[in-house]
């Protein structure tokens, strides 16, 4: 309800879900927005098995109903895994149709497996699939580098966590907590508040 009620406060047209792994909140979200005439749009965040055990993240995207309807078939096989969610590309290649991905996190990977995994990825999604660029992320010279090498686009997202950017600090707070044993640093500079247009230009 915050969610929407701060997005139709502040003018904004569209927004977003992706749970990661899940799809709990998509109805009430879908339902809700629709009846504050805001544009929802509906996704999916997974872990994809590749580069050995290396965290390969995407974000799934429902293009259209036949999109909304591979979401749910691939959210329920990345619950067959019993220790963790995740799917792999054959999964993706199965079941990736009506779908837009965004790839948004390779971790431990030399450039060339980045390489390799975008066009992986672009055998399956075509020109459905986009780098992600985040403002929390400090690899953008990177990112343009893979734009530009694999002809794949990039698109600028601001993944939200809380929805002021003084509930940052809370959100780290509660993470701390979340995860104990972690030694999880609390860090107040991040934008993972929803931001407007004029702090992604500035971020």
């Amino acid at each position: 309800d915050d969610l929407i009620d701060f997005a139709y406060e502040n003018n904004i047209k569209t927004i977003a879900i992706t749970d990661k792994a899940a799809m709990y909140n998509t109805l009430p979200f879908f339902k809700k927005a629709n009846r504050a005439k805001i544009k929802p749009v509906i996704g999916v965040e997974f872990e994809i098995r590749k580069c050995g055990h290396k965290k390969v993240s995407v974000r799934l995207i429902a293009k259209n109903n036949n999109g909304y309807l591979s979401l749910i078939a691939l959210t329920t096989k990345a619950w067959k895994n019993k220790t963790v969610p995740y799917l792999t590309f054959r999964d993706l290649d199965e079941r990736g149709f009506g779908l837009f991905c965004i790839l948004n996190t390779i971790e431990h990977c030399s450039m060339q497996e980045k390489q390799d995994l975008i066009i992986s990825l672009k055998d399956i999604f075509k020109t459905n699939l986009y780098i992600g660029l985040e403002p929390e992320n400090k690899d953008f010279t990177e990112i343009i580098e893979l734009s530009k090498k694999t002809s794949v686009g990039f698109v600028i997202s601001n993944p939200v966590r809380c929805l002021k950017k003084e509930d940052v600090k809370s959100f780290d707070v509660y993470k701390t907590m979340l995860y104990p044993k972690q030694n999880v640093t609390l860090d107040t500079s991040g934008n993972i508040h929803l931001m407007n247009k004029s702090e992604l230009r500035e971020a």
